[in-house]
């Protein structure tokens, strides 16, 4: 082995994350109110990784780098909590 480095292909921890966190919070609209704030963490986090992977694109057209093309699941993560977190409110705003 001559001792070359293997490429990494970098990781959307964030969307990941994002997508975790929005699947989990709709069931939980049922729970105790616990879908609003785990729904809105998975929007903030999916807002971040996208924001990460727009500015990841514009490096990479200068640099020739490889960059996180999970994208989808950001968006995916952004549309669960969303709906969770509007449903937790609706929940929260009908009477009984």
């Amino acid at each position: 082995m001559t001792g070359q480095q293997p490429t990494r292909t970098p990781s959307n921890t964030l969307g990941l994350l994002a997508l975790i966190l929005g699947i989990a919070a709709l069931p939980l609209v049922f729970c105790f109110g616990l879908a609003l704030p785990v729904g809105l963490a998975a929007v903030v986090l999916g807002g971040l990784s996208l924001r990460r992977g727009d500015q990841a694109r514009a490096d990479q057209e200068r640099a020739d780098q490889p960059r996180a093309g999970n994208r989808r699941q950001a968006v995916v993560g952004m549309v669960c909590g969303g709906l969770a977190a509007f449903l937790m409110l609706v929940t929260i705003a009908l009477p009984n």
